[in-house]
């Protein structure tokens, strides 16, 4: 009998600890699974938020093509915003909250998250006949890429919106010569090399 009793507390023993592990695996399960329906859901958002509002620009020859359609509010250079001046290093084009914005040349997805006043921002590091450029678009509402994504010249890579220091919806977009470097460092006038 007492042996009988011994065996029996230790397999309750077991059976307590495989039910315990369990659980343990069951919760590990049910987390992983609402990690990846948010990742899903969240890729679902942002492709929606890219191709429903607003139509991609036209891809124009050459190297460089336009990141957005819209309309220009505010060029590169000086400017007042209402408490004085401030120099503007690159340039706002305006159009509806989803409005696509496409990877103005062939480059790799450098950074993709929110930064400071720029709100959510995507910057893409070009190699053009041995040059290195870097690409900046803010105050976006959705990310289609993500950091070390090759993409191509008029591939969808996000969608306008107003986060950051904006007032509306528009995109604010930068080109510098170089590895990006706060926007002060390397900026020039993208007008330059896109036309709207």
């Amino acid at each position: 009998q007492a042996k009988l009793k011994n065996e029996k507390a230790l397999l309750e023993e077991e059976y307590s600890e495989a039910l315990q592990l369990s659980k343990e695996v069951e919760a590990q399960i049910q987390k992983e699974q609402a990690r990846l329906a948010e990742i899903a859901r969240q890729q679902a958002l942002n492709k929606n938020n890219a191709t429903t509002s607003g139509n991609t620009p036209a891809v124009s020859a050459g190297t460089w093509t336009t990141p957005t359609t819209g309309r220009l509010t505010s060029p590169f250079g000086w400017r007042n915003i209402g408490y004085g001046s401030e120099f503007h290093y690159g340039i706002d084009i305006a159009n509806k909250t989803g409005t696509p914005i496409v990877a103005a040349a062939d480059g790799v997805v450098s950074y993709a998250s929110a930064l400071s006043t720029y709100g959510n921002v995507i910057m893409v590091t070009h190699s053009i006949d041995g040059q290195i450029w870097t690409t900046v678009y803010a105050h976006l509402s959705g990310f289609s890429v993500g950091v070390g994504q090759s993409v191509s010249k008029g591939q969808v890579i996000g969608s306008m919106g107003s986060t950051g220091r904006s007032t509306g919806p528009h995109l604010h977009f930068e080109m510098h010569t170089g590895t990006w470097a706060g926007a002060r460092k390397n900026a020039v006038n993208p007008l330059r090399y896109i036309s709207l």
